[in-house]
């Protein structure tokens, strides 16, 4: 299977990876971080047919967290996290008739664990 993995740089605006099968972006929240929901926005092309995500996995320290397949075009949520990470994975998986993956937002909803 081809990826592309990307480490985020700030301030970027959008994440997209041509002709790939999967595409990875990892956070690297500083200090251990309590998060509670994670919301992703990918694009989903239903008239050109160019991008397309087939499903997006969530995980911590190589733990998976949670798995959104078939994905939606716009949102895509996972609301009852619950752990205390400081690095979180995103994987994306394309449809298999589109040539682009493409990830617009990401939200992550939690506070800093200011105990540990």
């Amino acid at each position: 299977m081809s990826r592309y993995d990307h480490l985020q740089k700030p301030l970027g605006s959008y994440c997209y990876w041509p002709k790939r099968d999967a595409g990875t972006l990892t956070f690297k929240l500083g200090k251990p971080c309590s998060i509670r929901r994670v919301r992703v926005n990918v694009l989903i092309d239903s008239t050109r047919k160019s991008h397309g995500t087939a499903s997006v996995a969530l995980s911590s320290a190589g733990k998976p967290l949670g798995l959104i397949s078939p994905a939606q075009d716009g949102w895509n949520e996972f609301p009852t996290l619950n752990l205390t990470t400081d690095t979180l994975t995103l994987k994306l998986t394309r449809l298999p008739d589109r040539p682009y993956l493409t990830l617009s937002e990401v939200e992550i909803w939690g506070y800093v664990d200011e105990k540990r």
